[in-house]
C-alpha cells in the first residue's frame, strides 16, 4: 500500500497546483477589476498596484487553499474511480477508510501550510499592503489628522493629546497623567511634540511633576529627552486599527488586551482569534465529508466533482459566518462559534464514511 499512497498523494499535490494556482488567478483578476480606480490618477499608480497585489498573494492563497485542496482531493478520486481504480484495490480487500489516509494526509499537510502562511508571512505581507494603502491616501490628498482624543497606556495612567498626525506618527499636546493605587495624581509629563521612532514615543523638552501623597502641587524637572510609556504603535491609535491578517496568534493575543486598555470593543477581533485557530482544520474536513460520496459514483465526471464540491465549500463558509456572527452578538460562545463548523461536518464526514464501509 505504500506504492499507492504515494500514487494517490502525488497525484493529489500536482492537481492541488492546479487548482490552487486557477483558483488565485481568478481572484486575482476579481480583485484587481474592484480596486483598479483607486490607483488611477495617481503618479506611479501602476507600480502601486502591482507591489499592492504582490503583497496580497499570501492572503489570496490562504483563502483558497481550502476549496483547492477539496477540488484536487475529488479531482483524483474521480479519476482513479473512472478508470476502475477504487473498484480493484476494494475488490482486493483494501476499505475505503484506508484508501482515504493519502488524501487527509494532504489535506492535513495544507493545514500545516495555512498556520504556517497565516503566522509568518501574512503579517508581513499585508502589512505591507496596509501601509500601501495609507501612502494611497495621501497621495490623493486625504487628512491624516486626528484631533482631540484620550487612551490608556496602562491600567493606572491616562494620555491626553491634542492633535495626532497620523503619517507623520507625531503626537501634539500631549499630557500624561499617572495614579496611585488610592487614584491621586501621582506624576504627570506634558510636552508639546512626540515622535514616533523605533525607539518608541520620544519626547523631548518634556516637563514631569512628580506629586507627593495629599500635595497640592508637584515638584517639576525638565527632561530634554525621554521615552514616554506608550505601549502602542501609530496605527493602533488611530480608527484605522491593526487588521487582523496583520498579526499573528500571539501578537492578535496582546492586541485584543491593548483595545481593552483603549476603551474600544474587541468582539470582532477575539471572534477572529478563534477562526484563525478553527479555520485551517477544514481542509482534511472537507475531504473527509466528499470522499466517501465522490468515490460511490459511478462515473463522476469533473463537471460533476465542480457541481458537488463547490455548494459543500460554500455551506462551510455560509454555516461559519452564520455562527460567526451568533458569537459576535454574544448568543453563542465565541469558541463553539468557531468550532461549530469543523464540529457538524466532521460529523457528517464520519458517517458517510461508515455507511461506505
Amino acid at each position: 500500500m505504500r506504492v499507492v499512497d504515494r500514487y494517490f498523494f502525488k497525484e493529489y499535490l500536482k492537481l492541488l497546483v492546479v487548482t490552487e494556482l486557477a483558483s488565485i488567478s481568478i481572484y486575482l483578476l476579481v480583485d484587481a477589476l474592484s480596486r483598479v480606480g483607486n490607483f488611477q490618477g495617481i503618479q506611479g499608480g501602476g507600480m502601486l498596484a502591482l507591489e499592492y497585489f504582490l503583497y496580497k498573494l499570501p492572503l489570496m492563497a490562504s483563502q483558497t487553499l481550502p476549496l483547492s485542496s477539496l477540488l484536487a482531493a475529488l479531482g483524483v478520486s474521480g479519476q482513479l474511480v473512472r478508470h476502475n481504480e477504487i473498484l480493484a484495490l476494494e475488490t482486493a480487500g483494501v476499505s475505503p477508510r484506508r484508501l482515504l489516509i493519502p488524501f487527509l494526509m494532504g489535506g492535513l499537510l495544507m493545514t500545516l501550510a495555512l498556520f504556517v502562511l497565516s503566522e509568518a508571512f501574512i503579517p508581513i505581507s499585508y502589512g505591507k499592503a496596509g501601509l500601501l494603502k495609507q501612502e494611497l491616501k495621501v497621495k490623493k490628498g486625504k487628512t491624516m489628522l486626528k484631533e482631540g482624543f484620550v487612551f490608556k497606556p496602562s491600567k493606572d495612567s491616562f494620555c491626553f493629546a491634542n492633535l495626532f498626525d497620523v503619517r507623520q506618527a507625531i503626537l501634539y499636546g500631549v499630557t500624561l497623567v499617572k495614579l496611585d493605587k488610592d487614584f491621586n495624581l501621582k506624576q504627570r509629563i506634558d510636552v508639546e511634540r512626540v515622535l514616533y521612532t523605533k525607539q518608541g514615543w520620544i519626547a523631548k523638552n518634556a516637563v514631569r511633576t512628580a506629586f507627593e501623597a495629599a500635595a497640592l502641587f508637584g515638584k517639576k524637572e525638565i527632561l530634554p529627552k525621554m521615552a514616554l510609556p506608550i505601549p502602542f504603535e501609530p496605527r493602533e491609535l488611530t480608527d484605522q486599527s491593526l487588521e487582523p491578517e496583520e498579526m499573528n496568534v500571539l501578537r492578535l493575543k496582546r492586541y485584543i488586551q491593548d483595545q481593552r486598555q483603549l476603551g474600544r470593543d474587541p468582539t470582532s477581533l477575539e471572534m477572529d482569534f478563534h477562526l484563525r485557530l478553527a479555520l485551517p482544520l477544514a481542509c482534511p474536513i472537507l475531504i473527509l465529508v466528499a470522499f466517501p460520496v465522490a468515490t460511490r459514483s459511478a462515473r463522476p465526471s469533473f463537471a460533476g466533482t465542480l457541481a458537488f464540491s463547490l455548494p459543500l465549500g460554500f455551506g462551510y463558509w455560509l454555516l461559519t459566518s452564520f455562527a460567526s456572527s451568533m458569537g459576535q452578538a454574544r448568543l453563542l460562545p465565541m469558541g463553539l462559534a468557531a468550532w461549530i463548523s469543523n464540529l457538524l461536518f466532521l460529523g457528517a464526514g464520519l458517517a458517510l464514511l461508515l455507511r461506505r464501509t
